[in-house]
């Protein structure tokens, strides 16, 4: 009687070891801790630009893309933003200088340099303002570099209207990281791509003002980052709910007093978050890698060329 005490005992205690590895294994993966994973690499980006940068939040949704867990860098970062304001005026507001100069602290007392510093200008600025913009990009590029910071220029998009400046724009931005060092996150060239095949697809880059970014923009934008921070692809990442650039009843009533004949629906002024189908974030994910790569190529041509001038 004892041995079959005994037996039926042992046999209690396999089967609870055996159930409990069964939950394990059977249980959802948890999200990855990553502030505290030692297979994951912090980078610190000090993004400094206006509206273009802060629709969405950008950072925010670049961060959240990184701790999907599919790439083993993880963002932090510090922002200096102004709605309407380009270099000159972080150069001579003094702020950004001083984020540039401080570098980061997080919240357990760390603090070091910057590892990025993103520079955007005003949307015109490499449209109409091209002396100023180089002149005030170089201080702010050299701000970054004195600290050991890479700078990565913002290049911007075209406004709807006015598509033919595209490549002005690029050309201006890939002046400056050619000039004072540095990469371009070309994301103008991403929205250029959407836009040559948008009979195809239909997907609206634009809020219903021809220049700030709906969720789709934002989405793009937040992935041609991902993809110049990481060196890696975005296609196959899973975010879907992005916030576009959110308006304002003044900014919109100005908006429509210049463009009388504009009539907006209550989808045109929607700030919310929206969630994108699976086809057009892949669309938008590999318009992004496609751009990202041409701009790699295009580095490394002109590294190549320089060193065949300097070499002996």
């Amino acid at each position: 009687m004892q041995q079959q005490r005994q037996r039926f005992a042992l046999l209690t205690l396999l089967m609870i070891i055996i159930l409990g590895s069964a939950d394990l294994l059977a249980a959802p993966k948890q999200d990855r801790d990553t502030k505290h994973d030692p297979q994951t690499e912090t980078i610190h980006v000090l993004w400094v630009g206006n509206s273009y940068s802060f629709a969405g939040p950008l950072p925010n949704v670049v961060q959240t893309l990184m701790t999907e867990g599919k790439t083993k860098y993880r963002m932090e970062f510090g922002k200096s933003f102004m709605g309407g304001k380009g270099y000159k005026y972080h150069v001579e507001d003094g702020k950004a200088m001083k984020k540039i100069a401080e570098g980061w602290k997080d919240e357990d007392g760390n603090s070091g340099a910057w590892d990025y510093v993103v520079l955007q200008n005003k949307s015109w600025g490499p449209v109409s303002q091209q002396d100023e913009m180089r002149e005030y990009g170089k201080i702010l590029a050299d701000a970054a570099q004195a600290v050991g910071a890479e700078p990565i220029y913002y290049c911007t998009w075209a406004k709807r209207h006015h598509p033919e400046q595209a490549q002005t724009i690029f050309d201006v931005y890939q002046e400056l990281a050619d000039t004072n060092g540095g990469k371009v996150a070309p994301a103008g060239q991403a929205w250029k791509l959407v836009y040559e095949t948008a009979d195809k697809h239909g997907i609206e880059l634009y809020r219903f003002d021809r220049s700030h970014p709906s969720s789709w923009g934002v989405y793009l934008n937040a992935c041609v980052f991902y993809a110049t921070l990481t060196g890696e692809s975005p296609v196959g990442l899973k975010l879907r709910k992005v916030s576009p650039w959110k308006t304002t009843e003044r900014y919109t009533k100005a908006h429509l007093k210049n463009r009388p004949g504009l009539k907006l629906t209550e989808k045109d002024l929607y700030n919310g978050e929206r969630t994108l189908s699976k086809k057009e974030i892949n669309l938008l994910q590999k318009a992004a890698w496609k751009a990202v790569q041409s701009q790699q190529k295009l580095s490394e041509s002109e590294k190549k060329r320089e060193a065949e001038t300097v070499a002996p």
